[in-house]
Parts: structure tokens; C-alpha cells; sequence
């Protein structure tokens, strides 16, 4: 017993060796700051508590001010979240409490908190000497992709030549080609993410033909599990999950998500162009299909992100983020508030974009994927759709008519309420509950930002509204009739309707002249609603002058003028609770049949062209304080100036995105690629290729690959093929004097020890009882528990909002945001797991009862088949006999299961040479 003991306790230690626990870089917390924390503060403090006014003498426009406090003393403490009086105040859990109208939402207060925790990290401002001006072109990434010639030096292979090249400096040299085993066991699981079989090694060690090597990668290229691992490298960037987070109104889950993951799968497997793949992506419903395969499910890639409660501002944000920092490196999303702090990208770069994705929708009905079945039963399931659907859309209608009537009916409460709102401290809350009654929130913010985009440009009507708006209150009946008489000598600048309501008789409270504006338009509108029956008496049309004052209530900008919203926008229709609860009745029936219905086919997660929406900058962000029009552009700093011509501009965005001249596109994918076949990439923040970036530790060769990928037709699997035959990849992971010359690596004269990830290591366990699930594709399934489950761990269920701690434990990235690279720790939880978790302890189980190993007649014959179920090789002597001596004579089955869980907790089983 106690020798068994013993084994167990040096099995288990040696799981923990080896492995380095990595630490987070700031970039991380820099980049929660910027796209969580410094937005919240501009928009909900500074306004009191900034340059202008300091309430209480706090200032929180720097860390400086926020660390040196008010008169309550230093207002963060960081890395300190329950003694930070900031952190009590937005709790409102003592006697003050922030801000004083109304509590921030709780993921606001989250979201401070998690900035606490981390360290309270701001991000300095680039001062005068700093990255400025056009001095960013100057920087690495942002030049030309150039094509270098491999060095002279070389073994043959350009990949080997440039890394031999940079061993000379620091006296380095490849380590020798790694054996047999080790070799098929790297490749299999970096090209299938699973262990190769004892069959397998033994034929590869025999095949002694020249092209051996070539052939069995080849060969591995072109299995099925192929794209079910390099999959799951996108799905982390693309923030796969298959619910949405918190929601109001909809159902939480992603039904059709995994239709998704299934196209990543399928366009790794037939080697899809990686520009085509990123076009699809950003585009499929405007691409026509290749090879009459169906591009619409591609677009997943925008759309299995968090829905945020409805937010169609953090919803596009979020979708900015992924997109660009997935695909080009770059983090576009610290544009929302103001110009990027360090690269070349300024805020009209930011809402651009956002224009685009605006000018885009989610149909409340996805489009289906393939073709639909011919009998009667799939004829009554869309009849029936059809009803459920109109049912949904006369609501929507209905809303939306009352809306558009009550802006066009309540003039002067509109105007009013802007104004109130105007000298609020800036919000945007999206979320208000009203009566029916009331006026409608969303309306409200339409009426404010239309008139504050008057605010300093001339303009015939509302110039005139924010002469009376600044009047003081106490001094307003005097004031107004000066301005009265000041606007009927101005015959040109001034519209005739208004000043003949304004002045027939001065005004004495703003609440009369938001009255006047109110009769001014309303007459109008009056006069062309009834001009159907008076045209037959004769009349003629109102004159120009009156036609542009209601162009006020009809124009293309018009408050009053609400585009018909289908999709996740409609929240903004819906601020009481009668017609919240209506609106979700109705769409849940929708949704349920989308989901249950009989022959209910699978859907594309899509977005299709909506009314072109006109972009402006939002003043710190914030929604209620429009700034200057913006074109819908690609980044400037990468584009000829023109802006998008045709439709939302999607398509000519995928198009940009993947130019040839585009420097980042090829260089961001070549170094994914470079970081899932040696832990590391080229480049050591591989979303991050801005000035902020870690330098490539091989530019030449990091342009190298990006020119012959895209000469290649920006093939992945020819990108693999010739980083697999490099003498770079095969060589062996031994230490030798290179651990102490380059102990982190960066030169590569050795390759890389690592430790299994999550999928890989359960798909280790299936694939060796022979009792997994190879099917391709298909809906998630729930692979966690005390049950088995034999679908590989690419179709997992993954939770957004409730993501499994063991997820956690093994460094899965959380799908909040698009995820660069993983973690790799090492801590108490994960051994625990191995020794008494449920998934192992059945593993071992099902190894013994193996039919290679119940069919062995000897001890000695039965520990050689369990050694090559696990390690793909023949028990060693040494092996031998140490089992030997701990299974006894006769050994039970009990312990032969301890043997199994022990070899299965090594480094051997774990980690991959």
C-alpha cells in the first residue's frame, strides 16, 4: 500500500513541474481602462468633478488626482477594492453616494471595481517628444510587407535560414531533430489536437522513404480533425459562446451558434483562402457563394458576442474590437472617447466603423441554411412561422407608429425634455422605464442631439430656440422681449413662421416659447394634412417657406423621423412595462417555434443591410452629445481617403481589410499561426500590433511568411506545411547550453516544451478509450459532469455568463471579449481535478477495460498494452520493473486502475516535446 502510495504522490508531483506560471501583461488592464473605465468616468463624473468644477475637492480626470483624493482624503486605493472610498460611493453603500441622480448599472460599478482590483492601471498620455503626428509611420508594423531574401546560412529551408541567422549573435545552433515518437506526437497534436497511436508511430518509424515526413503531414492535413483543432484557435478570437449574456427581452441562448463554429470548422478543413474567410466574415450575406457553399453562417463572426442588455453602443463596439483587433492587430475600440493615445487612429476612424455596423441588423429571423425540405409537415411549420412573425411585426408597427405620432404631436414637451436632459449630467441610459404615457426616453435623446447639433451652427428654426433656451430664468421675460425685437429685424436669418410666432408678442417663460415652436410646426402640419380635401376646392400646395419648416417633423434627420427597427434597436421603442411584457410574449413565440417547430432547419447567425445610418462623433463617447458628421471610412491611415460608397459599406470594409497593401491583415494571421505551433509568436502581443506592441523577434522572417502567404493565395494549410518542415519545428526540446543563453527561448534553438491545453488533454483521454463521438458539426452539447460525454471538446456548450469553473481552472478565455492568446498557469486546483475529478477517474476505467488490455494473459504483456494506450510506445525495462514492484504478484483490478490514474497524471501524458 505504501509503495502505491508513494508512486501516486511522485506521478502527481511531476504533473507540476516544468510549467511556468505566466503573468498577465498590463496591456490587458490598459485595455479595460480604455474601454470600460476612462468612458465612464468623462460621462458620468468629470462633469462635477473635473477641471472646471470639483465637487468636494475630488478631481477624476487623472490617477494623480483620484490617488491624492478631496476632502474625504485619497479617493482609490489600488489594488484595493473595499477600501477605495470611489468603490463605496458607486456601491452606495455608505453615507455618499454616486452619483447623486441615479445608481450606476451594475456592470458599471463592476467594471470600476475589476479596475481597482487590477491595480487602478491609466495609461499615461503621450506628452511632446512622444509617438505624434506622422511619426507613427515610421513604426514596424505600419510599413510596407517587404519581401527579404532568406540569408545565405542556411540548412535549405527559408524558415531555418532566418532563424539561424539570429542565432549567431548569441552563439546558438539548432538542437538535433527530435526521434520518431516525438515528432508524429508534436504533429498530431498540433495539426489534430490528439495523440497518435502506437501504430501510427511504429509506421512512421518505418517508413524510411525520403519524403516521409512530408507525406505524414500531408496526410494529418487532410483529416477531418484537422479543422476541428485549428477551429478552436479562431473560435478564441472570434469570442465564441452559444448565449448572449445578460438580456431582457430575448431568449439568452445562441440557438444556431454552433452553425457558426461548424463553418470555421469546414473552412479550415477545405484550406478556405484566409481572405476569403475574413471577407465572409465581415460580408458573407454580400459575397457571392464559392463552390455553392453558404457564406451567411460566417457571419457568426460578428455576431456571437455579448448582446449587453440591448446596448446597440456596446454591441457595435464590441464588434469593432473583435474584428479589428482579431484581424488586424489593432485596438480601434480605445477610439470611442477620443483619438487613440498612441496610434493612428482618432475618433472619426472609431465612428466610421460604427457607421457601418449601424447601417447593419439582425433579423429577428435568421436566415435558413440549406435548402428546406419538400413535404407538407416543413409547408405548415413556415405557415406557421409566417403567423407568429406577422403577429410580432403589427406590434412592432404599432409601437413604432405611436413613437413617430407622439414626436410629431408633443412638440413642445419634446422640447422641454431636451433641455432638461441638456442640463443633466450626461447619461446614457438605455434602459429607462416610463409610463405609457410619458414621454418616450429614447425620443427624448433623439430631440436633444438633433438640437444640439445646432447649437453652434446656424440654422433658421432652432439658432432662435437656443437664443431663448440661454436665457436665466429670473431675468427671462425682460430678456425675451430685447430678442424679440433683435429677431424681426432679421429678415434673412431667421425663419418667417417662427419669428411671426415668436414676436406677435414677447414671450414670458421658456415653457411658452418651446409652445410657439410647437403651434409653428403643428400649423404646418396641419396645413398639409388637410390639403387632400381642399385640393378639390382649388388649393394649391404651401408655400417653400412653410414646406422647409415641416421638412422639421419629416426631414431625412428629423427627431420625429425614427427608422423602422426590426432587431435588438426596437428596445428603444418599448419604455413601459405593459408593452416590454407584450413585446417579449410575442417574441418568445417566435423564437420558440424558430427553435422546436417541427422541421425547424438550422440558421445562419447573419446581419443584412438596414437604412444607412449617418455617423458623428459622440463627445467622450457618450450617445447624448453628437459632435461632428463622419463619413463610413475605413481607418485613415490605411485607406485612400474614399469613403464607403454602397450600402452599409461592409462589404467595401471586408475588402480593405484584406488588400494586399493592408501591412497587418497577413502579418497579424502568419503570427497566430507561428504563436499555435510554438507557444509564442513572432510577435508577443499578437492583437496588439501598435505602437504599444512588442517588436518581432524576427521581422525578416515575420514579412517573409506574410509575402508568400499571400502569394500562395493566402493558403493556411501551405503556411503550416512549410513551418512543419523546418528543422525549426522538428528539433528536439531538450535543454542544453541554450537554457542558460536564452532561457525564455525567443531564438528558438530548441523547440518549445508545453503542456496540453484544455481540449487537447480531454481529447486525449476519448480518443485513447476509443470511446468518442468523430462526428463532424452539430449542435453544443454539455460536456461537463459526472457523466461521459464523447463529442470532442470543440462542440462544448459554452456559457457566457455562466462559464464552468473548470473552464477557468485549465485557462479557457473567458468569451467576454475577443481572446489573443492563452494563459498558462499552473495551480493547486488542476492537480486536484486530475486526482478526483470525475472525467479522469472514468478514463482510467474505461483504459482498463480496454480490449487491448483485458486481452493480454500476463501482467508483463497487459502493463505494455497500457503503456502504448497512453504514451503511444513500449514499456521501457526501468518501467517495467517499477510496475512491477508496485502491482505485486496478483494485483486487483483497483489497483491497476491506481497505475492508470498515476501514468495518466505525468508529464509524459501532459506535455508534448
Amino acid at each position: 500500500m505504501r509503495s502505491g502510495f508513494r508512486l501516486g504522490v511522485l506521478l502527481a508531483l511531476t504533473l507540476c513541474t516544468e510549467n511556468r506560471i505566466v503573468v498577465a501583461v498590463d496591456r490587458d488592464a490598459e485595455a479595460h481602462f480604455e474601454t470600460h473605465v476612462r468612458p465612464l468616468l468623462a460621462a458620468q463624473c468629470v462633469l462635477c468633478h473635473g477641471p472646471e468644477k470639483q465637487e468636494s475637492g475630488l478631481r477624476v480626470d487623472s490617477l494623480e488626482a483620484l490617488l491624492k483624493g478631496g476632502d474625504r482624503g485619497p479617493a482609490v486605493v489600488p489594488g484595493k477594492v473595499d477600501e477605495s472610498p470611489l468603490i463605496e460611493m458607486v456601491r452606495r453603500s455608505g453615507e455618499v453616494k454616486m452619483p447623486p441622480a441615479a445608481p450606476l448599472p451594475a456592470s458599471q460599478v463592476a467594471a470600476l471595481e475589476d479596475w481597482v482590483r487590477r491595480g487602478a492601471v491609466w495609461p499615461e498620455t503621450p506628452g511632446k517628444g512622444r509617438v505624434l503626428g506622422e511619426a507613427w509611420r515610421a513604426h514596424w508594423a505600419f510599413q510596407p510587407i517587404s519581401s527579404p531574401i532568406p540569408p545565405t546560412e542556411s540548412t535549405g529551408h527559408p524558415i531555418d535560414a532566418f532563424i539561424a541567422h539570429q542565432h549567431r549573435q548569441p552563439q546558438l545552433s539548432f538542437a538535433p531533430v527530435a526521434d520518431h515518437r516525438t515528432r508524429l506526437r508534436r504533429l498530431s497534436y498540433t495539426l489534430r489536437g490528439l495523440p497518435p497511436t502506437a501504430d501510427e508511430v511504429d509506421a512512421f518509424a518505418a517508413d524510411t522513404t525520403p519524403d516521409a515526413w512530408e507525406r505524414w503531414i500531408d496526410r494529418h492535413l487532410a483529416s477531418p480533425q484537422y479543422g476541428e483543432r485549428w477551429g478552436r484557435y479562431w473560435l478564441d478570437v472570434a469570442r465564441y459562446a452559444d448565449t448572449k449574456g445578460y438580456v431582457f427581452f430575448e431568449d439568452r441562448s445562441y440557438p444556431w451558434a454552433y452553425t457558426y463554429r461548424d463553418y470555421v470548422i469546414d473552412a479550415f478543413n477545405r484550406d478556405l483562402p484566409y481572405n476569403r474567410f475574413v471577407q465572409e466574415q465581415l460580408a458573407g450575406d454580400l459575397l457571392d457563394p464559392i463552390d455553392d457553399r453558404e457564406p451567411r453562417a460566417a457571419m457568426g463572426f460578428l455576431t456571437v458576442g455579448s448582446h449587453f442588455m440591448g446596448n446597440v453602443h456596446d454591441i457595435t463596439d464590441d464588434r469593432i474590437d473583435v474584428a479589428m483587433r482579431g484581424i488586424m492587430g489593432l485596438t480601434v475600440a480605445c477610439a470611442r472617447c477620443h483619438d487613440h493615445k498612441f496610434d493612428p487612429i482618432s475618433q472619426a476612424d472609431y465612428y466610421g466603423l460604427y457607421g457601418v455596423l449601424r447601417s447593419t441588423e439582425e433579423p429577428l429571423v435568421s436566415p435558413a441554411l440549406g435548402a428546406p425540405p419538400l413535404h407538407e409537415e416543413h409547408e405548415f411549420f413556415e405557415q406557421t412561422l409566417a403567423q407568429k412573425r406577422a403577429h410580432l411585426d403589427a406590434f412592432i408597427r404599432s409601437k413604432h407608429t405611436a413613437v413617430v405620432k407622439g414626436a410629431r404631436t408633443r412638440i413642445a414637451e419634446y422640447l422641454l425634455a431636451a433641455h432638461a436632459a441638456d442640463d443633466a449630467p450626461p447619461t446614457d441610459d438605455f434602459m429607462l422605464i416610463a409610463d405609457p404615457d410619458d414621454l418616450n426616453p429614447a425620443m427624448i435623446v433623439r430631440y436633444e442631439a438633433y438640437l444640439e447639433r445646432w447649437k453652434t451652427q446656424p440654422h433658421p428654426v432652432w439658432n432662435v430656440w437656443w437664443k431663448f433656451a440661454s436665457l436665466p430664468a429670473n431675468e427671462f421675460a425682460a430678456r425675451a422681449k430685447t430678442l424679440c425685437d433683435e429677431l424681426a429685424a432679421q429678415t434673412n436669418d431667421v425663419h418667417p413662421v417662427i419669428r411671426a410666432q415668436l414676436c406677435s408678442a414677447p414671450p414670458t417663460t421658456l415653457a411658452e416659447v418651446a409652445q410657439r415652436f410647437h403651434d409653428a410646426l403643428k400649423s404646418v402640419e396641419d396645413e398639409w394634412q388637410q390639403f387632400p380635401q381642399r385640393e378639390a376646392a382649388g388649393a394649391t400646395l404651401p408655400d417653400p417657406q412653410r414646406e422647409s419648416l415641416r421638412q422639421e417633423l419629416y426631414g431625412p434627420a428629423a427627431p420625429a423621423n425614427l427608422p423602422m427597427i426590426f432587431g435588438w434597436g426596437f428596445l428603444s421603442l418599448l419604455p413601459d412595462r405593459a408593452s416590454q411584457g407584450e413585446f417579449q410574449r410575442r417574441l418568445k413565440d417566435v423564437e420558440q417555434w424558430l427553435m422546436t417547430g417541427p422541421t425547424a432547419p438550422a440558421r445562419a447567425m447573419a446581419l443584412q443591410e438596414s437604412t444607412p445610418f449617418s455617423p458623428r462623433l459622440f463627445l467622450r463617447g457618450n450617445p447624448s452629445r453628437p459632435g461632428d458628421d463622419v463619413p463610413r471610412a475605413f481607418l485613415k491611415a490605411f485607406a485612400d481617403g474614399k469613403s464607403f460608397e454602397h450600402g452599409s459599406g461592409r462589404r467595401e470594409w471586408a475588402m480593405a481589410m484584406t488588400k494586399k497593401r493592408n501591412p497587418l491583415t497577413a502579418r497579424v494571421i502568419v503570427n497566430r499561426v507561428w504563436q499555435a505551433h510554438f507557444g509564442v509568436g513572432l510577435v508577443r502581443t499578437p492583437s496588439d500590433f501598435g505602437l504599444r506592441s512588442d517588436p518581432p523577434t524576427h521581422p525578416e522572417l515575420l514579412d517573409y511568411l506574410a509575402t508568400e502567404l499571400i502569394r500562395h493565395d493566402w493558403s493556411l494549410k501551405w503556411l503550416q506545411r512549410l513551418i512543419l518542415t523546418s528543422q525549426t519545428y522538428q528539433q528536439s526540446s531538450v535543454a542544453d547550453h541554450s537554457q542558460q543563453v536564452d532561457p525564455d527561448n525567443r531564438w528558438l534553438a530548441r523547440f518549445p516544451r508545453r503542456r496540453l491545453d484544455l481540449e487537447a488533454w480531454r481529447d486525449s483521454l476519448l480518443s485513447i478509450t476509443d470511446a468518442w463521438d468523430d462526428r463532424l458539426g452539430g449542435p453544443s452539447v454539455s460536456i461537463w459532469g459526472n457523466h461521459w460525454v464523447p463529442r470532442r471538446s470543440v462542440y462544448a456548450y459554452v456559457d457566457r455568463q455562466d462559464l464552468p469553473n473548470l473552464f477557468s481552472v485549465f485557462d479557457f478565455p473567458a468569451p467576454a471579449a475577443t481572446s489573443a492568446q492563452r494563459d498558462t498557469t499552473t495551480i493547486a486546483p488542476q492537480a486536484l481535478f486530475q486526482l478526483n475529478g470525475p472525467l479522469l477517474l472514468n478514463a482510467t476505467e474505461r483504459v482498463w477495460s480496454h480490449y487491448s488490455v483485458q486481452q493480454a494473459t500476463t501482467r508483463d504483456n497487459r502493463i505494455e498494452a497500457i503503456v502504448r494506450m497512453l504514451f503511444s510506445r513500449s514499456v521501457t525495462f526501468e518501467e517495467q520493473t517499477l510496475f512491477a514492484a508496485f502491482l505485486g504478484e496478483n494485483p486487483d483490478s483497483a489497483r491497476w486502475i491506481r497505475l492508470i490514474h498515476g501514468l495518466m497524471l505525468t508529464n509524459e501524458f501532459c506535455f508534448v516535446d
